[in-house]
């Protein structure tokens, strides 16, 4: 729980710095970042946990409408969507136990 919760935190403060910037499209996807360290840590529990806490944040507090997990745009969702592929799949692929298992 406390990678999760590290990813929640982390989003939220992600999403209150740059909810206003030009470029926070790149936000989730350089998060990814950010999980794959804490899944490498962690586990993948806390990294997919935490991928999915990360994109409920970002569509509801950093893109269009704010305060709806109904994002409008295009390319926000298409951004969410990359956090959720990478995050889960670097997850899987860095956590402790699976490195153990070669």
């Amino acid at each position: 729980m406390t990678g999760a919760s590290i990813c929640a935190i982390g989003a939220v403060v992600a999403s209150l710095l740059f909810h206003r910037f030009p470029g926070r499209a790149l936000v989730p996807v350089v998060f990814v970042v950010l999980i794959a360290v804490l899944a490498a840590y962690f586990g993948a529990a806390a990294g997919i946990l935490g991928t999915v806490l990360a994109a409920l944040i970002f569509a509801d507090w950093l893109y269009a409408p704010v305060g709806s997990l109904a994002v409008q745009g295009a390319g926000a969702r298409a951004e969410i969507a990359w956090l959720l592929l990478g995050g889960v799949s670097l997850s899987f692929l860095l956590a402790p136990e699976s490195r153990h298992h070669r």
